[in-house]
């Protein structure tokens, strides 16, 4: 591309042709960059029909009506699939929490709250989805993450066949163990009194 001449301009009348030919080639290439992000974003929009139509074959497939793979899919793709997720994790009591950064699955959330999933309900919840998630890289507990006043924690569940214990931790210094359990159940009934 040719901005000016190779010879430096050295009068006002050369100065202002080099900037008129550089200030005709911003525009050429402003249109050619105009041009590629129309057709950025048609292909991304033909992307983004094509990920609907496949999350929708993926669900009409014959499956699970709990898909414990689908619940912790961390990028779940279309607004289609990240629906069911949603929905599939509703049904057990627990919710989506955007994404671990270092397992890249689903950080699955839980709560007690007035009229919310019963204790039992969110106790199935996680023994389903506990041998498919991954543990942490610092520690082997599969986590899921809850609220009390205000702060956040993390239920670490040991790997299944394992003497760990079932802890709570901090959501942001998971290492820093403030309670431990023996069984599921006494960390749930822990954590639905509340954490002072």
């Amino acid at each position: 591309m040719k901005v000016y001449s190779k010879s430096k301009p050295r009068s006002i009348p050369e100065l202002e042709a080099a900037i008129a030919g550089a200030t005709k080639e911003l525009e050429r290439a402003n249109k050619k960059v105009a041009a590629a992000e129309r057709a950025a974003t048609k292909i991304l929009g033909q992307i983004n029909k094509f990920v609907i139509a496949r999350d929708r074959l993926i669900l009409a497939q014959d499956r699970p009506e709990l898909d414990p793979k689908l619940m912790l899919k961390g990028e779940p793709g279309s607004d289609v699939m990240y629906d069911e997720q949603r929905s599939q994790l509703a049904k057990i009591g627990l919710a989506r929490n955007g994404k671990w950064s270092d397992t890249k699955q689903t950080a699955v959330s839980f709560s007690f709250y007035e009229n919310g999933p019963s204790l039992e309900t969110i106790k199935k919840g996680i023994e389903l989805l506990a041998p498919h998630i991954l543990p942490a890289d610092e520690h082997p507990w599969k986590r899921f993450i809850f609220n009390s006043n205000g702060n956040s924690y993390v239920l670490g569940v040991p790997p299944e066949d394992s003497a760990e214990n079932y802890v709570i931790a901090d959501l942001y210094r998971s290492k820093n163990v403030i309670q431990a359990f023996d069984s599921l159940e006494a960390a749930l009934q822990f954590i639905q009194k509340g954490i002072d």
